[in-house]
């Protein structure tokens, strides 16, 4: 199936810089100033970043020392969130990014949306879905995308069915789709989703980020550099994206001193049941597949986790240190779900001997959790039944990841 032309990628390079100019114009300056940075090793400070440069070298106040953006896995301003309400649909962008729209239209692979900011404009190119109802459907599409054509997800009088072929334009009545070579016309009020064919974009390497702003909405990409304000995110070779520091209100940076264990494939993995109901261990999910949440009893707070590990007793995941990581670090918890019942024994192993233990229940605190791992070639996270058996052993390794410091 043949995809854009390069003509019109120009063209659409040219209108993208421009949208961005006005998106900066119209914000205010505001520096990452007296904000929370949290570095690899796992400490968190009031810092004032300053700038960043092209090579990663970050500047600031004199507590961030000789920092660079690989030693930073958050930024964080402390600036409320709140989700535009009105919007009626969402354009999900390269690499997990998503902006949600009160309305948008698609022209000659150039995409207008209405924001809460204003009226934008993006080119086709850096847009992965366009979602008005996210059903398990449109889920299991955006999750595994079709590697030849565009899916239009419909709603029928048998249910949704999946339309496939050259995705054409959205105007404010129907979406257009080369279907068997013609174009044929859906009333928009019938589409769920648009989601495009998986055109097999790599992600950037140093400084990959999740950029979260003010409205709920994120742009996900590499962290080229910032100054005067402004933070300077790449989607592509081709495409850049401007945000104003007013607008931002976290930024998650994936660095390569830091790799997450649900990222990765384990080396070996058992599991066994007493009289819970089976269940496979869950990456960034609780047992259950709910968000990961752990809940402090003396307070009452409930703290979510993106990344993790969900599993139960009796369980034992072994995961290969093959990049010479220093360190193993998590959150140790049952998870909330559960409201307050769970007994068991967490044990994290390195090539067989012991390095850490505890019981856990559903009324103990979370417990963080920093293991040194140099020179160990394998880390096995165990979870053993306690008092009441496997029932309701819904253990959490939140947050668990191997990093590089001393």
């Amino acid at each position: 199936m043949t995809r854009r032309l390069p003509g019109r990628i120009e063209l659409h390079l040219f209108c993208w810089v421009a949208t961005l100019v006005i998106l900066v114009t119209s914000s205010s300056a505001d520096d990452f100033d007296r904000i929370r940075v949290r570095l690899v090793n796992g400490s968190s400070i009031r810092a004032t970043i300053d700038s960043i440069d092209s090579n990663g070298v970050v500047s600031g106040s004199k507590n961030l020392g000789s920092a660079t953006i690989d030693g930073i896995t958050s930024i964080i301003t402390g600036k409320e969130v709140t989700q535009n309400e009105t919007s009626t649909a969402i354009l999900n962008l390269r690499f997990g990014g998503r902006l949600f729209c009160d309305s948008l239209t698609v022209k000659d692979d150039y995409v207008s949306a209405e924001l809460a900011t204003g009226t934008k404009g993006f080119p086709l190119e850096i847009a992965e879905a366009f979602v008005w109802q996210l059903t398990p459907k449109v889920q299991e599409l955006i999750s595994s995308p079709s590697n030849r054509y565009d899916s239009i997800v419909v709603s029928s009088s048998k249910g949704e069915v999946v339309v496939q072929g050259l995705f054409e334009k959205i105007d404010q009545t129907h979406v257009t789709i080369d279907y068997e070579g013609k174009s044929r016309k859906i009333a928009i009020e019938k589409v769920h989703a648009v989601v495009m064919a998986n055109l097999g974009n790599q992600k950037p390497g140093r400084g990959f980020a999740r950029v979260s702003l003010v409205d709920g909405s994120s742009i996900c990409g590499g962290i080229k550099e910032y100054s005067n304000g402004i933070l300077k995110i790449s989607i592509s070779e081709q495409f850049d994206v401007n945000v104003s520091a007013a607008n931002v209100a976290k930024v998650d940076i994936r660095s390569s001193s830091v790799v997450y264990l649900s990222d990765l494939e384990p080396t070996k993995f058992e599991q066994q049941s007493q009289f819970s109901v089976p269940r496979n261990w869950q990456r960034d999910k609780s047992l259950m597949g709910n968000p990961i949440q752990l809940k402090y009893a003396s307070s009452g707070r409930v703290v979510d986790f993106e990344k993790g590990i969900g599993t139960r007793s009796y369980t034992s995941i072994v995961f290969e240190n093959s990049d010479g990581f220093s360190h193993f670090r998590t959150v140790v918890g049952i998870d909330a779900e559960t409201n307050g019942n769970g007994d068991c024994e967490m044990i994290i192993e390195g090539d067989g001997i012991r390095l850490w233990s505890k019981r856990v229940t559903g009324t103990s605190d979370p417990e963080p959790v920093v293991v040194p791992i140099k020179d160990i070639n394998e880390v096995a996270l165990i979870v053993l039944p306690g008092a009441n058996f496997d029932l309701a052993d819904h253990a959490v390794w939140a947050d668990a990841k191997f990093t590089k410091s001393e």
